[in-house]
């Protein structure tokens, strides 16, 4: 599993990619059925898999922002992409950072400069 960090590192998969964007804090029973399923269509189409996640976590972001203590995470970065790596079904991690920046960025320009750029 490659792991990306950043807006300008995004993982190279020329031919398209199945995509999915959570938080993925504890990768839970559920969490591990969403990425099988995931991993099935993209095995059926000869795509790759690459999971989306934040750092800070939303609501970790928006919480110090408001001047309120951050909810507590079940697992910490590393330990996160750790539980993603061993589900095998993931063939990148890509981790951006939220900023206020980022969080103002439009839904349809996360698509276009983010998503559909990779």
């Amino acid at each position: 599993m490659k792991i990306r960090l950043g807006q300008h590192n995004a993982p190279d998969f020329p031919q398209g990619a199945t995509v999915t964007i959570g938080n993925f804090d504890g990768v839970h029973l559920g969490h591990k059925h969403i990425l099988q399923k995931l991993k099935n269509e993209a095995d059926s189409r000869n795509l790759p898999v690459i999971v989306v996640i934040f750092e800070p976590q939303p609501k970790e972001f928006f919480s110090r922002k408001a001047g309120f203590t951050p909810p507590c995470r079940i697992a910490p970065l590393r330990t996160k992409l750790e539980l993603l790596r061993d589900t095998g079904c993931i063939d990148a991690v890509w981790v951006l950072r939220f900023s206020q920046d980022f969080a103002n960025m439009s839904a349809q320009d996360f698509i276009d400069k983010l998503l559909r750029q990779t």
